[in-house]
């Protein structure tokens, strides 16, 4: 399938802006997706030009990390809080919870493309802890029954 020349014509403003070289890989990758929400195939060979790396140097790195995607992450982000305050406040049931209901892993979207399940370092609401955070509003004291009720309104 031929590239969108849209999304190379942004891509290309878009790392204009960014440094070159190999140790720029990182970033370059993060600005894709940050932008777009994944890493559109079709520009892993405008990332590879500007990092001065090979196109598989560039999907190895997407492979390497969890939070980088060659498809789009569905509607809405489910990040649920791995930090240690969190987990011993029940973060890991939180996680096993949704992997359970959602039927993906961390990092996968569910089939109907509407959440992706993220696990993250720290969300800043220690206090509050177990937290989970949707399109960057953080829920703090979530149990599973609120998870379920969350997940719900994510799926309409």
């Amino acid at each position: 399938m031929p590239a969108n020349p849209e999304l190379l014509e942004i891509t290309t403003q878009l790392l204009k802006n960014c440094d070159n070289g190999s140790q720029a890989l990182v970033s370059l990758l993060e600005t894709v997706q940050n932008q777009f929400g994944y890493v559109p195939p079709s520009v892993v060979g405008l990332i590879a030009d500007q990092a001065e790396v090979s196109r598989p140097e560039v999907y190895n790195a997407i492979e390497l990390s969890p939070s980088f995607s060659l498809t789009p992450s569905g509607d809405h982000k489910l990040f649920i809080c791995n930090a240690d305050n969190c987990c011993m406040q029940g973060g890991t049931e939180l996680m096993e919870h949704a992997i359970h209901v959602l039927g993906v892993k961390p990092f996968e979207t569910t089939a109907d493309k509407k959440i992706r399940l993220e696990s993250f370092q720290c969300l800043g609401n220690c206090s509050m802890a177990p937290n989970v955070m949707v399109n960057g509003r953080v829920h703090g004291m979530m149990d599973t029954k609120e998870l379920d009720k969350l997940i719900e309104e994510l799926k309409q």
